[in-house]
């Protein structure tokens, strides 16, 4: 029988937790140096893509940006971290008969202000599934 072995105790990684949100507030608060020259935001890009028989949310991965900046316009060719929900062939789509696992696809991608049009490919085994779909970037 494997046992799996804990080098550190579960109430010393709450402490450690509570210690590293503690320090972070005390680093980002508004009235530290650091916090008034250092400007903090988190982006990226949810989009939602499908084909026959599977369905893709992706998040904005790394990529090569064509940026426009007077007309709030960019085209982004790189990849995509996805959750795939795969549809067994010739059945609905009900909630019982999916499986859910992870894919990378790759592909163009342009934005339009906060709004996005894909068209995501991937390679799944040996076959190549194209997908299209609309996402919003934060």
């Amino acid at each position: 029988m494997l046992r799996r072995f804990s080098f550190v105790s579960y109430a010393t990684k709450i402490r450690l937790m509570v210690l590293t949100l503690f320090m972070m507030g005390a680093i980002f608060s508004p009235h530290s140096s650091l916090a008034q020259t250092t400007d903090f935001t988190v982006g990226g890009s949810v989009i939602a893509s499908a084909n026959q028989y599977n369905a893709f949310l992706n998040f904005g991965g790394p990529g090569i940006t064509f940026d426009w900046k007077q007309s709030n316009f960019r085209i982004v060719v790189g990849v995509l971290p996805s959750l795939r929900i795969n549809f067994r062939e010739n059945d609905l789509p009900l909630l019982d008969k999916y499986s859910l696992s992870t894919a990378l696809g790759f592909g163009p991608q342009v934005h339009i202000g906060k709004f996005i049009i894909a068209t995501p490919i991937y390679i799944l085994g040996r076959n190549l599934h194209v997908t299209a779909g609309i996402g919003y970037r934060f």
